[in-house]
């Protein structure tokens, strides 16, 4: 087979349709909203400092502790820009696309390494991360 051509990948990826920030009684909700049929896999962290992948490029968030969020398998619209937050737990939320198929967003929080929960649907498809509010 020639080395330029391409072959189709069996699971194509799934769009990032919007994100959304809200805060509720007691945490801010980041929720990643998908649309399409493949798997999306996710991988969360803290880092030290936020350096995007695609261009080594680091990050100013402005926070205490950097959330590191990468989705693979996944096709994001550059219209999912990054903008501080009027929310009570983040500073910013930085989010970029690396390649075709990984989103890499850098989260930005009040609190020192804040516990968070990570939960997923189908129905409708997305991913949330609820970070806790920081006590007073």
């Amino acid at each position: 087979m020639p080395s330029d051509t391409a072959i189709a990948s069996p699971n194509p990826p799934v769009d990032v349709t919007a994100i959304d920030v809200t805060d509720h009684d007691g945490f801010t909700r980041i929720t990643y909203r998908f649309d399409g049929n493949g798997p999306v896999f996710w991988k969360t962290e803290y880092v030290s400092e936020a350096i995007r992948a695609g261009d080594s490029t680091v990050v100013d968030v402005g926070s205490r502790s950097i959330l590191q969020v990468d989705l693979m398998g996944v096709r994001s619209h550059p219209s999912l820009v990054s903008a501080p937050l009027d929310v009570t737990n983040i500073t910013r939320m930085e989010s970029a696309g690396t390649n075709d198929t990984i989103l890499q967003s850098f989260i930005g929080t009040l609190q020192t390494r804040p516990a968070y929960t990570v939960s997923t649907s189908d129905s409708p498809s997305q991913l949330t991360i609820d970070i806790p509010a920081a006590d007073n």
